[in-house]
């Protein structure tokens, strides 16, 4: 058996000269001496698959690439965990009470397995990793949702680390492509990552000229799904370099960080958006700005205009809601971003107390969500979703409630209606 040939291999032409030639010295021994010989190699799919000789092909019948499923992984999660506690744990004991049952909503093997990248030692690493944050930094002899959570950030530093330090013979240059992907969303469109890589290329080149060919938007892509550190959309699945997947094409335009990496990267959520807070809408009535909506304490507007005010704001709110979920075509997790974000406007509308603001106040509301409504239509044409990616109609729809809105406010005083909100 010959084990570890990444660590004497490079991607130059005499060490794939010397990975071939032990490949066709183990056939020809096993030819030369029947069953009283049998060689067994393992190598890296990455390496085995940029090999290209004329007797390749004859190793088809011979090669077994293996292929990690998250059922494999539980597999092999129980058989380690009954070597360790007995051979009679169950696997809803360890789902269920050595782990918790849930981690952040989700099935703790699901979570946790989602997290690393499918192979065996990065799975243990991260198990063992939650059994010791509970037990050495806790004093716990149960892991609890919070021990998985501060393990699992702890788990994507190391893999981050690992990743560039596993590929540093092939692509030296991994490391410095990661801060293309740092403290924004883990949806990234093609458009997006060129623009980013455009400002870095010049320092690439000069630090790597020796890569320079490979260092370009599809050879960045290449590499990074090619390691695992990207994958692709396809129809309405991510798919992870692994198998017999075709690599990234040139016509895919939506590529998501693998979820082992999102905690390392600060990118926990799928677009980069700004939270909605009201605070700024509100701050001059608390100082005691308005000046004409109350008299002695005692409100005085139309309630009927203040009714009119909030149902506009729940309408847009409703009809941005009803437009996000029938985008059918846009990534779960930018879907499930911008429908928490305008679930955060709509909760602020529905805390309004019925009579209880000024009509100052409401106008003032009205504008700012506007105003938020445009930054959010821009924050998401930045970030790349627009039609190609599926977004396109919410985009129209969240500018198009915009517009409304502040013509329903402007139109109430006959002032405001082309401000641009505070």
């Amino acid at each position: 058996m010959v084990d570890q040939l990444e660590l004497v291999w490079s991607a130059e032409t005499d060490s794939n000269s010397m990975v071939i030639g032990l490949l066709l010295a183990a056939k020809h021994a096993a030819s030369l001496y029947g069953s009283a010989v049998r060689v067994l190699l393992f190598l890296r799919a990455d390496i085995y698959d940029s090999l290209h000789f004329g007797e390749g092909d004859k190793f088809r019948g011979d090669e077994l690439r293996i292929t990690w499923t998250e059922q494999a992984l539980r597999d092999l999660a129980l058989a380690r965990a009954r070597a360790s506690a007995g051979a009679d744990l169950t696997s809803e004991t360890l789902w269920g009470e050595l782990f918790p049952a849930a981690v952040e909503g989700e099935e703790t093997a699901t979570y946790l397995f989602r997290r690393c990248l499918p192979r065996p030692r990065d799975a243990i690493q991260f198990l063992n990793l939650c059994q010791e944050t509970a037990s050495l930094i806790h004093g716990r002899d149960r892991i609890t949702e919070a021990d998985v959570v501060q393990a699992g950030r702890q788990f994507s530093d190391w893999k981050l680390k690992d990743l560039a330090l596993e590929y540093l013979v092939a692509h030296p240059f991994l490391k410095h492509l990661f801060p293309l992907f740092q403290n924004t969303g883990y949806v990234v469109t093609r458009a997006v990552l060129a623009t980013r890589f455009q400002a870095a290329a010049e320092s690439l080149h000069r630090l790597f000229p020796a890569y320079a060919d490979a260092l370009t938007v599809p050879g960045v892509v290449d590499v990074l799904y090619a390691v695992g550190f990207l994958g692709v959309r396809r129809g309405n699945d991510v798919v992870f370099a692994g198998g017999d997947d075709l690599p990234a094409q040139f016509h895919e335009t939506e590529f998501h960080v693998h979820p082992c990496f999102r905690a390392a990267l600060g990118a926990t959520s799928a677009i980069d958006l700004r939270h909605f807070e009201i605070a700024a809408a509100i701050g001059r009535v608390v100082q005691g700005g308005n000046q004409g909506g109350f008299n002695n304490g005692t409100f005085t507007s139309a309630p009927t205009r203040d009714h009119r005010l909030v149902q506009d704001l729940r309408r847009s709110c409703h009809s941005i809601l009803a437009q996000t979920s029938r985008a059918l075509t846009l990534a779960e997790g930018a879907r499930d971003e911008i429908t928490e974000q305008i679930n955060r406007v709509l909760d602020e509308v529905n805390a309004l107390p019925s009579g209880g603001s000024s009509a100052y106040d409401l106008e003032d509301r009205v504008l700012h969500t506007a105003h938020y409504f445009d930054t959010l239509a821009a924050q998401l044409l930045a970030g790349g979703l627009d039609d190609s990616t599926g977004a396109g109609d919410v985009v129209r729809r969240v500018q198009e409630e915009a517009r409304r809105l502040r013509r329903q406010a402007g139109g109430s005083y006959g002032s405001s209606g082309s401000s641009a909100g505070p």
